[in-house]
């Protein structure tokens, strides 16, 4: 029996070529493609290049001073457009590779995953709206347009300069089309405010925003999560929407979507199911208007380590205590809350008609499993 699996993701490509990367997914698929169905090259290219390369919050931690943070070298102005090109000619010639080799046969798909955030203008003025959308095009652009279009928005383009290493023709011709779905990650929306009075010249300040996630917050340069969750639910349809008329309508799964940061938690999770909730019907809604949605992965099963904030963010549906011999697992409310929806949400009414669960992909959900 098939499963659908993110198998052999690759967090970070700074020490690897195109080439090695081909070899190590060859080895995936011969090994374990008669089980997978779904495969995803790599995890959120797009925020990671931020993080680890111009931020230094991820491994290897470089960048350059003034922009990043823990510095051990590197340059926040350059070296993450050169890790994001990297990023997606390995994931172009693992595509490539799974198409020529394994696909006919094993009849899977393959796909990449995105770190998404749905960005919003601050004010009502026409700055604040061209900087959503320069936001838009560095943050989701940056991959999607090599993917769909062939090469990177002209926004990226103009404001880096020779700094963003371009595809070359046949480069180009591999990476457009090189995919059969998209992976999303979302979790939360965030402000945008123009600042295209500055002179850094970072590729975070080369979008020429600034970002926060509540209005009585400053807005700041850098890209980051909110202090706690905030259900702003109806963000996850616009950005859904979005992703179909700008991207030529791919199919979407969600591979994370969970509430955790910044949360108290309890075993009586109550807004946790608010959050998941909230989500599952802003999904809904955008499939009422046409988006073509497959899967849905809550994040997460288990409480387990988060790179952000270690054992101190607990996401999972299922409470495990770190301090035990055996790690014990006890379901939280949301566990028998989304069992029930599993089990009992056997028909949902979209416009005037009934679709069964067995008829959409995204009402076949289940429990992802490590």
């Amino acid at each position: 029996m098939k499963r659908t699996s993110h198998a052999c993701i690759f967090d970070y490509m700074e020490m690897f070529s195109s080439d090695d990367f081909k070899e190590f997914a060859d080895v995936c698929f011969k090994e374990f493609g008669d089980r997978i169905s779904h495969w995803t090259t790599m995890n959120e290219p797009n925020i990671n290049s931020y993080a680890s390369f111009d931020y230094g919050f991820f491994p290897p931690r470089r960048c350059s001073y003034p922009y990043g943070v823990n510095c051990t070298g590197g340059d926040s102005s350059v070296e993450p457009y050169i890790s994001a090109r990297n990023y997606i000619l390995a994931h172009s010639a693992a595509v490539d590779l799974y198409r020529n080799k394994y696909q006919t046969t094993q009849k899977g798909k393959i796909g990449i995953n995105i770190y998404t955030i749905w960005f919003v203008p601050l004010t009502n003025s026409t700055k604040d709206a061209v900087a959503t959308k320069r936001a838009r095009d560095f943050l989701l652009g940056w991959v999607l347009n090599p993917l769909v279009f062939g090469d990177y928005p002209e926004i990226m383009k103009k404001n880096a300069g020779s700094r963003l290493p371009p595809f070359t023709k046949s480069e180009s011709q591999k990476v457009k089309g090189s995919y059969d779905f998209i992976g999303i990650n979302y979790y939360f929306a965030l402000y945008v405010t123009d600042d295209s009075s500055t002179t850094l010249r970072d590729a975070s300040s080369d979008m020429r925003a600034k970002f926060t996630a509540f209005k009585d917050i400053p807005p700041e340069s850098r890209i980051l999560p909110p202090s706690h969750m905030v259900n702003d639910f109806g963000s996850l349809r616009k950005i859904l929407n979005y992703l179909k008329n700008t991207y030529n309508d791919p199919p979407i799964y969600i591979h994370e979507n969970g509430y955790g940061l910044g949360v108290v938690d309890t075993m009586n999770d109550v807004a946790r199911i608010s959050f998941l909730g909230g989500f599952i019907g802003s999904i809904l809604d955008s499939i009422r208007d046409g988006t073509d949605v497959r899967g849905y992965f809550i994040w997460t099963f288990v409480d387990e380590y988060e790179l952000l904030s270690g054992y101190n963010a607990r996401f999972g549906l299922y409470h495990v205590d770190f301090e035990g011999s055996e790690h014990e697992r006890t379901p939280k409310s949301s566990a028998h809350w989304y069992q029930h929806f599993l089990k009992n949400g056997s028909t949902i009414k979209i416009e005037n008609n009934v679709i069964s669960r067995g008829e959409h992909p995204i009402l076949q959900n289940k429990l992802s499993a490590f």
